[in-house]
């Protein structure tokens, strides 16, 4: 790395082509929004952040194939490091939060991964995404280019990173959600601009004032300077007296009039869309029920989290794991299936037809709720009610006491 980065230096001073477009307008509404900026809009926070905590919540553990089905592992420095802190100042949770939070607004996420001198992983760094650069040699070789904030240049391989893209229309440049809601977050600040000076004028009404004289221009504006000191910042509460014969007419048109709810609530509507969330995780309920929220909520767990969940595996899997450990069956897994699980009838629900089924064992039901087994938990049962097709006969005759064709005496 340190060889590389003689070749991709910059001036101690130099500004980022992202810090220089941060002052300017790239919205319709001449709003100014950048991918960080973003965040400050509580739709796309809540979109963020809900999807880096559903992601971040889930168990992740490191497991081997066996010829039976898998064994978990817990004795793998990867394995180590994801059940503790990924690196001194990052818990796994925050880890991959943070992780998922860079991937739902910069589009990618970055992560350095440091080893021994045994090749053994020993932490992984985050790194700013807005502070790489993607660069290609001749040779058509990758390369990403971190500019530190103190004018330093670190360039990596692709084996040096984990590498995290949340869409792509290469493989290899990430397109982030903020580049598809710009123009939707900067109409919302629009508006919130808009709201915020409208009720910043110290009065909720604005009007005019009908006098039955006519009036010079001095005169007016007199009056006018008056009315606005009476009902400025302090006054709101104060009675506005008017003197015989004024009346005031309000002109002021209802914001739901001026199609801002209608406005809003589609742009919420636009946001869930870019980050395949179901409205009702936003707090949009209208058109919600309790029995579409579960199937929603299972669809998001299918649709939107199983994905992402894979995207990560994959990674980890390739660029944690050496070739011959790949061989061997280790590999990196999100635990979904405590995501599934939904209130506690649902849940009881699904485990009695889980070990009906004989799928799940008592302890392995017992080990999702966070309890510790029991003697002969590890069994595994099956109802009577289902037998082999081939066998049907034969359970047939000895339930009616038929044995070898002739019935018992």
């Amino acid at each position: 790395m340190g060889l590389l980065s003689k070749f991709f230096t910059q001036p101690k001073n130099a500004v980022s082509l992202n810090d220089f477009f941060k002052s300017v307008p790239n919205t319709n509404a001449g709003e100014v929004i950048t991918n960080e900026g973003a965040l400050n809009l509580s739709p796309i926070y809540a979109a963020v952040n809900l999807k880096a905590n559903s992601l971040a919540k889930l168990p992740i553990h490191v497991y081997r194939k066996t010829e039976k089905g898998r064994e978990r592992v817990y004795d793998h420095p990867v394995a180590q490091l994801l059940s503790g802190r990924v690196n001194p100042l990052m818990s796994t949770f925050t880890f991959v939060h943070l992780l998922q939070t860079h991937r739902g607004t910069e589009g990618v996420h970055y992560s350095r991964i440091n080893t021994d001198r045994k090749g053994k992983v020993i932490g992984l760094y985050p790194l700013n995404p807005s502070r790489v650069d993607i660069v290609e040699d001749i040779s058509g070789k990758i390369f990403y280019v971190e500019s530190t904030k103190d004018g330093k240049t670190n360039v990596y391989n692709q084996e040096e990173l984990l590498v995290i893209t949340y869409l792509t229309t290469d493989g290899i440049t990430p397109k982030s959600p903020i580049d598809v809601l710009r123009e939707t977050a900067g109409l919302i600040t629009a508006q919130d601009r808009y709201i915020t000076s409208f009720y910043s004028q110290g009065t909720l009404t604005r009007g005019v004032l009908k006098i039955p004289t006519q009036l010079s221009k001095d005169a007016k504006d007199a009056v006018r300077r008056h009315w606005m000191e009476a009902n400025s910042k302090g006054n709101e509460q104060k009675v506005a007296v008017l003197d015989s014969g004024m009346e005031f007419q309000n002109i002021t048109l209802n914001l739901a009039d001026q199609e801002f709810l209608a406005s809003r609530k589609f742009s919420i509507e636009e946001i869930a869309r870019a980050y395949n969330i179901p409205l009702h995780m936003l707090n949009s309920l209208e058109s919600a029920t309790f029995n579409n929220i579960e199937q929603m909520t299972m669809s998001f767990v299918m649709d939107t989290l199983m994905p992402e969940a894979i995207a990560i595996e994959q990674e980890l899997n390739y660029k944690l794991f050496t070739p011959s450990e790949q061989k061997q069956g280790l590999y990196v897994k999100f635990n979904l299936s405590s995501a599934m699980r939904a209130d506690s009838v649902a849940r009881s629900q699904f485990y009695k037809t889980m070990i009906e089924a004989g799928i799940y064992s008592i302890n392995e039901i017992r080990k999702f709720e966070e309890m510790n087994a029991i003697e002969n938990g590890d069994k595994h049962y099956r109802s009577l009610n289902f037998i082999d097709i081939d066998s049907a006969d034969e359970y047939q005759k000895a339930k009616a006491g038929v044995e070898q064709g002739s019935p018992k005496k």
